[in-house]
């Protein structure tokens, strides 16, 4: 399966940026980006209906390098969906890895594919777990932001 090397390795490699984006703006708790940056540091953006949302936190780099690492194991280079099209109002979850301005990947998959592949259900689980814990169980499915 292929790798991003430096994702491996993600604490050795500040200028690069895993994000995972979640929801719709305009349904229940909104849209959810978290953004773990090879640094260490975290944001998450939630937008609901017109309002903005921003978290910060800091993974040390320990966790950074652990973080980095599952990622890397999902083969996130071809993580893709066998679908070709959606249903009206179907979420998804956008993963993108940047190094620095560069895009690197960008895949764009179905919610409900985390229950049928193992893949997706690990990636989906680690941002639910870091995006829980910094924003103090307000997201991603919590209490909504409000304005």
């Amino acid at each position: 399966m292929p790798v991003i090397p430096e994702l491996a390795h993600l604490a050795e490699h500040p200028e690069l940026a895993l994000s995972i984006t979640t929801g719709t703006e305009h349904f229940s708790v909104g849209q959810t980006t978290l953004t773990v940056h090879g640094s260490g540091a975290v944001e998450i953006d939630n937008r609901r209906a017109g309002s903005h949302q921003r978290y910060t936190g800091q993974l040390s780099p320990s966790e950074t390098a652990v973080f980095g690492g599952e990622m890397a194991s999902l083969g996130l280079v071809t993580l893709s969906s066998d679908r070709t099209t959606y249903e009206m109002g179907e979420m998804t979850v956008t993963i993108e890895v940047r190094s620095g301005d560069r895009v690197i990947v960008h895949t764009d998959l179905p919610a409900d594919e985390r229950f049928s592949n193992d893949r997706v259900a690990r990636l989906v689980g680690a941002y639910e777990g870091l995006v829980g814990r910094f924003t103090d169980g307000a997201l991603p499915y919590g209490r909504p932001v409000t304005g």
